[in-house]
């Protein structure tokens, strides 16, 4: 896991890397906000559907940490296990996934508001808008396939790969929600005329009384030529 976005963009990036000029921290007044006491416990589940319909399901759990630095609040973590739900065909990448650390996303750094400024080694800002860039970019730079069926194939294959990388960035108000539900809808164009679309939705709960995470849930659609791509992101904070 990344850097943070700007939910500012949910209508060029969903804050979490995908935001459209919202910019929750200008609504979120600058008071000292109450922190978790003790470990609290984090989950995160991640389901991406398959071409041939199958699904690959991801769930992490760690036990983290609130404390004050200064004027800023450091959340740390360590990860409890790791669960994959996926076909038998994909049993190596399940390995793979399944003992991938995440120490690299740790620690995440929040400004006195609660929102993420930065996440492990990163602060790099990535949007919707900047992956269909990166997307378009890199089929324009390669040599098209002979046939048109490969060259459609290698076009799904780096759009869906970049719309992925999105659930790779935090939203920015993850453990404070400050927004309510946020919906965006940007085109894609790549050559040979093929068109296409991101949705991209995501809201968040706080605690009542308490004004942490309580769930949130975020989706990405991404459709070309035809074909629809789903990703679902859940995230969960509870006591431990």
């Amino acid at each position: 896991m990344s850097a943070p976005t700007r939910r500012g963009a949910l209508g060029l990036v969903l804050g979490a890397g995908i935001g459209l000029g919202l910019g929750p921290a200008a609504a979120l007044a600058q008071s000292r906000i109450t922190l978790p006491e003790g470990p609290q416990l984090l989950t995160r589940r991640i389901e991406r559907s398959l071409s041939d319909g199958e699904w690959i399901k991801v769930s992490r759990r760690w036990e983290v940490a609130f404390s004050r630095q200064g004027q800023s609040i450091a959340l740390t973590g360590q990860q409890l296990d790791c669960e994959v739900d996926a076909p038998p065909s994909l049993a190596p990448l399940t390995a793979i996934e399944k003992s991938r650390s995440t120490a690299e996303m740790w620690p995440i750094l929040l400004n006195g508001s609660g929102l993420i400024f930065a996440a492990g080694n990163g602060v790099a800002a990535r949007d919707v808008a900047t992956a269909i860039e990166v997307a378009q970019r890199m089929i324009a730079e390669r040599p098209i396939p002979a046939s048109e069926r490969s060259a459609l194939r290698e076009h799904l294959a780096i759009v869906r790969r970049t719309s992925s990388s999105l659930l790779e960035q935090l939203p920015d108000d993850l453990f404070f929600p400050v927004a309510g539900p946020m919906r965006a809808v940007r085109p894609i164009t790549l050559p040979g005329g093929m068109v296409g679309e991101f949705e991209l939705s995501y809201s968040a709960t706080a605690a009542p009384g308490r004004g942490w995470l309580d769930r949130a849930e975020r989706l990405i659609v991404t459709r070309l030529a035809g074909t629809e791509q789903i990703a679902r992101e859940y995230w969960e904070l509870r006591e431990d």
